[in-house]
C-alpha cells in the first residue's frame, strides 16, 4: 500500500481518442502533486489497441489500470472507490469522467477548497459536501446562477432545483473519503445507463443531508473535450425506447 492524500478515478467507455488527448493532463497532474490515480476502462471496440495503449501509458507512468468486461458505470466507480482505499488510503477522491480532464493547478485548488470549506455553511443555507472544476455542463444559465465568492468558487443559488443544490455534476465529483462513505455511501447504481438518472439520485441524497457544492476555478481548471452525449430521459428528448419507453417514470417523448 503507498499512501496518497489525493487520488483520482478515471473511468473510460469506447472512445480512445479522447482519452489520448485527456488523460496524459491528468497523469501529469497526478505526478506533480504526487496523487494517485486508477483507471478503469471496458471498452467493447477497438479493445486491443486501447489494451495496448493503457499498458503502456499504466507502465511508463505509474498508475493503476483496470480493464474489463463491459459493467454498469456506477458498478465500475464503486470497484475503483474500494480499490483507491485499500491502496492509498487517501483524504481525498475525485471522479472524472473520461472527456473531462484536469488542467495545470487542479488538484491543488479543489484540495484546498475541501480542506478549508468542506462541511461550513454555504450561502444557499447548506453544507460544502461535493466539489467540481467543471460548472459548465449543467449549462450557462446555472453558471449564471451561482454565487461567486470573488476567489473563482462557485456555489449554486437559493433558486437553483434541489438536485442541483445538491451536488456536482457527474463529469467531476470529488468529495472527501468520509463523505463518499458515509453520506454518499458510494456511487449510486444505474437506474438506465443515462447519466441523468445516476446524478439526480445522488445529488437529492446529498442535498437532503443538507449538503450542496462548490465550483473551483471557475472552470478554468477543466480540460473538456465536446462531443455528442447520448441523450436523457426528459421531455422533448428521444432517447433509447428499450430502456426509457416502458418505464412510466420516464418523460422521453413518444414517437
Amino acid at each position: 500500500m503507498q499512501h496518497a492524500e489525493f487520488a483520482t478515478i478515471y473511468t473510460s467507455f469506447n472512445d480512445l481518442k479522447v482519452v489520448q488527448d485527456i488523460l496524459p493532463g491528468i497523469v501529469a497532474e497526478c505526478r506533480r502533486t504526487q496523487s494517485a490515480l486508477i483507471v478503469h476502462d471496458c471498452s467493447t471496440v477497438d479493445t486491443d489497441a486501447t489494451w495496448k495503449w493503457y499498458r503502456e501509458q499504466s507502465e511508463q507512468h505509474g498508475f493503476f489500470y483496470l480493464f474489463s468486461r463491459r459493467m454498469q458505470f456506477a458498478m465500475a466507480r464503486n470497484m475503483c472507490l474500494q480499490l483507491a482505499i485499500e491502496m492509498h488510503t487517501p483524504q481525498y477522491i475525485c471522479m472524472l469522467e473520461d472527456d473531462h480532464g484536469y488542467r495545470p493547478g487542479a488538484i491543488t485548488a479543489l484540495r484546498d477548497a475541501m480542506r478549508e470549506t468542506y462541511g461550513q455553511a454555504a450561502p444557499n443555507g447548506l453544507r460544502y459536501g461535493l466539489y467540481s472544476i467543471c460548472p459548465d455542463c449543467w449549462g450557462h444559465d446555472f453558471r449564471r446562477s451561482c454565487l461567486d465568492d470573488g476567489r473563482g468558487r462557485l456555489t449554486p443559488g437559493e433558486h437553483n432545483q434541489p438536485w442541483q443544490l445538491g451536488g456536482a455534476n457527474s463529469c467531476c465529483r470529488c468529495a472527501p473519503t468520509s463523505h463518499w462513505q458515509a453520506v454518499l455511501k458510494g456511487y449510486d447504481p444505474d437506474e438506465y445507463p443515462i447519466s441523468f438518472w445516476q446524478t439526480k439520485n445522488l445529488n437529492l441524497r446529498n442535498y437532503h443531508r443538507g449538503f450542496t457544492a462548490q465550483y473551483v476555478g471557475g472552470g478554468q481548471l477543466v480540460e473538456r473535450k465536446e462531443r455528442p452525449g447520448a441523450g436523457v430521459a426528459m421531455a422533448n428528448v428521444r432517447f433509447d425506447d428499450t430502456y426509457t419507453g416502458s418505464d412510466r417514470r420516464s418523460r422521453v417523448k413518444k414517437a
